[in-house]
């Protein structure tokens, strides 16, 4: 990660893999492999941030067709906290989000 923050200052990506999913799909009554593997397969881009420590914010910058917030994930260096701050500030800026609700909201 290191490496590619010499490069790139924030890497962006989706926040999960697919919109989300029918209740049920993620119970925790499943079997531990079935679990597992359908939780790795819908947060895989997540994973990296959490395994190595390094900061990363998701935003929701979108709406699906059926009204839900769609997230991007913003990813930085150790340390670089305050730039993921500021890039979030910047996109609330331009593009606010704080009023937008999804239908289930009531």
């Amino acid at each position: 990660m290191a490496a590619v923050h010499q490069t790139y200052d924030v890497i962006l990506s989706p926040v999960v893999t697919t919109p989300p999913p029918k209740i049920g799909y993620l119970s925790g009554s499943l079997d531990y492999d079935t679990l597992i593997d359908r939780l790795f397969d819908y947060v895989q881009y997540t994973v990296l941030y959490n395994i190595t420590g390094a900061p990363a914010i998701s935003l929701p910058l979108s709406m699906s067709a059926d009204g839900l917030p769609i997230g991007a994930m913003f990813g930085a260096a150790l340390g670089q906290e305050e730039l993921l701050l500021g890039l979030a500030y910047e996109l609330e800026e331009a593009t606010p989000w704080s009023g937008r609700r999804p239908a289930v909201f009531g």
